[in-house]
């Protein structure tokens, strides 16, 4: 699953690269430096999951430190360095010697991926953007007692995951300051959980893979510039699903500031 994915994220960004070279040609753009920004940003999730064909729910906050260029010709590459935090409460793993569900809450780590953007094309009031990003959660090695045993009994677990979007954004550009903008995404979620368990001489491992329900997310946001070299940008994303119980939701607020 790993190796699907990451070449479809590796043929995301040739396709964008390509489309800044598309974009420069009519407008006779030279691709030069432009600038540099960097700032904080937050953002939270909460996602249904099938593990093993069953529903679980996924939660996670990260906060982030952020990096973006920008060359002229509309092309911004970015890095996002930051700690994350993820809960994993309803998933259960039953291939152990005894068979636990977890309950204990959230699992910090490091979250590492790289971003990018390109302008289409600008119309009067509006401007069409493409996007892609690519994130890697690493969770910590956590140990856990197992409760109600006559004997002492333990589990270790790590978990990982991946996130990878891509999609098209459309802003609105009629004020000076304020850009409101929507975007659809394909969104896809993936990782795994790895639990080791030690009850006195038993011992078993299991690796229980999970993904996103749902593959399709759709955004609302803004981007509001406090003064020329800082701004502010938040946004709501909502991942539909037939049921109310399957959808997913997340908001994300980024500070950048121009160097």
């Amino acid at each position: 699953m790993f190796h699907r994915q990451t070449m479809i994220a590796w043929l995301l960004g040739l396709g964008l690269a390509a489309g800044s070279v598309l974009a420069q040609e009519p407008q006779f753009e030279p691709f030069m430096f432009k600038g540099m920004r960097t700032g904080v940003g937050f953002d939270y999730f909460s996602r249904t999951v099938l593990a093993n064909e069953r529903d679980s729910r996924v939660q996670s906050y990260f906060f982030t430190l952020d990096s973006e260029f920008e060359w002229q010709g509309g092309l911004k590459v970015g890095l996002i360095l930051g700690f994350a935090s993820s809960s994993f409460d309803e998933m259960t793993f039953r291939r152990l010697p005894v068979s636990i569900e977890l309950n204990v809450g959230f699992i910090s780590g490091f979250l590492i991926g790289p971003e990018i953007r390109q302008r289409i094309i600008s119309l009067s009031d509006f401007e069409l953007s493409a996007d892609a990003q690519f994130l890697v959660f690493l969770g910590k090695r956590s140990r856990w007692d197992i409760p109600g045993l006559a004997v002492d009994g333990t589990v270790d677990g790590r978990p990982n995951w991946m996130r990878l979007r891509a999609g098209g954004i459309l802003t609105l550009q009629k004020w000076i300051n304020f850009f409101p903008y929507v975007a659809v995404r394909y969104d896809n979620f993936w990782g795994k959980f790895k639990l080791e368990q030690e009850i006195e001489r038993l011992t078993g491992t299991e690796d229980k893979e999970f993904s996103g329900r749902v593959d399709l997310s759709a955004t609302l946001g803004t981007t509001y510039i406090i003064i020329p070299k800082l701004s502010v940008t938040a946004e709501a994303t909502y991942y539909p699903d037939k049921s109310w119980k399957g959808s997913g939701f997340a908001v994300a607020v980024r500070l950048l500031f121009g160097l």
